[in-house]
């Protein structure tokens, strides 16, 4: 999935620029996609409507630490989350109410 790449290139450029340690960095980013890529899996044989939303809930994963409030202001990294996501996803999964990849940034 290109997708992935995208987004754990993200999370290393964003560590960098804001210092941000490995408890929030990349490592810890792929330690947490592993464990959501678990949980799908587990997950979508009973919930087969959660297929529709697989690439924001790794997206939550990968992301869920890029705008803590220890590196940065967490205003400044939702902007940064929202500008990075913009053209990763259709207009209806940043915005419709069922399935809001906006909605990973309440994770912040």
């Amino acid at each position: 999935m290109k997708l992935l790449s995208t987004l754990f290139n993200f999370v290393r450029l964003t560590a960098k620029t804001y210092k941000i340690d490995e408890s929030h960095g990349i490592s810890h980013s792929m330690d947490v996609f592993l464990k959501s890529n678990e949980i799908y899996n587990h997950e979508v044989i009973k919930s087969p409507f959660l297929i529709n939303q697989k690439r924001i809930i790794y997206t939550a994963a990968i992301l869920h630490d890029t705008c803590d409030r220890k590196y940065m202001d967490k205003e400044e990294g939702i902007s940064l989350i929202k500008e990075f996501l913009k053209d990763k996803f259709s207009t209806r999964d940043r915005y419709n109410n069922n399935n809001n990849i906006y909605n990973v940034l309440f994770i912040c």
